[in-house]
C-alpha cells in the first residue's frame, strides 16, 4: 500500500472509530478497547504523516500488518508471529473497521500483549484438538485390518505437520512476548 493510500485509509478509519466511540459513550458502554484502537490509529497516522515507515518502527514498537491472505501478523524488533486468536478481529469489528491488505498499524503494547496471549490460548486449544484427533486416529489404526491403514497413516502424517506448524507458531508468539 503506498504512502498516500495508507494516510487516507487511516484517516477514514479514525473517523469511523471516533463515531463508534461516541455511539458507545451515548449507550453507556465501555469504550476502553475502542479508544485504545483509536490511539493506535492516531499514532500510526502521526508516524506516517511525519515520514516514518511504520514497518521500521518495529524495532521499538509492536507493528501489526495484514498479509495478502488477510492474516494478521505482529512484529516487534526481529520477531514476527501470525496472530491466530480473535482479539484484534473482534476489536476491529467492535469499532466498525476492517484492516486492508498491506496496512500497518502501530499497536499499543497492552493491546499487543493481549493479542499475543489470546493467540497463545488459541494455539493451546488447537493443540488439545490435535491431541484428541491423534488419539482417535491411533485407536482407529489399531482396530483396522492391515490393508486399510494407508488413509489413517496419511492422516497421522498430516497431523504431524499441523503439530509442527503449531509449535513454530507458539515459539514465535512466545518470542514476541519476551523479546
Amino acid at each position: 500500500m503506498d504512502h498516500q493510500d495508507l494516510l487516507e485509509l487511516i484517516h477514514l478509519q479514525i473517523v469511523k472509530v471516533q463515531d463508534e466511540v461516541a455511539s458507545q459513550t451515548a449507550r453507556g458502554e465501555a469504550t476502553d478497547r475502542t479508544t485504545g484502537l483509536l490511539r493506535s490509529l492516531r499514532l500510526t497516522l502521526r508516524a506516517v504523516s511525519a515520514g516514518f515507515d511504520p514497518e521500521e518502527e518495529a524495532a521499538s514498537s509492536f507493528v501489526l500488518t495484514v498479509s495478502r491472505e488477510g492474516q494478521l501478523m505482529l512484529r516487534r524488533d526481529t520477531h514476527l508471529a501470525c496472530l491466530r486468536g480473535p482479539f484484534f478481529r473482534s476489536l476491529f469489528e467492535l469499532a466498525g473497521i476492517r484492516l486492508e491488505h498491506g496496512q500497518v498499524l502501530i499497536v499499543e503494547p497492552e493491546f499487543a500483549r493481549r493479542a499475543i496471549e489470546d493467540s497463545l490460548g488459541e494455539s493451546l486449544a488447537e493443540e488439545s484438538r490435535l491431541e484428541r484427533k491423534r488419539a482417535n486416529l491411533q485407536t482407529a489404526l489399531k482396530q483396522m485390518p492391515g490393508g486399510q491403514r494407508d488413509e489413517v497413516l496419511r492422516a497421522l502424517g498430516q497431523l504431524d505437520e499441523q503439530e509442527a506448524d503449531l509449535l513454530v507458531t507458539k515459539v514465535e508468539l512466545a518470542s514476541l512476548r519476551n523479546p
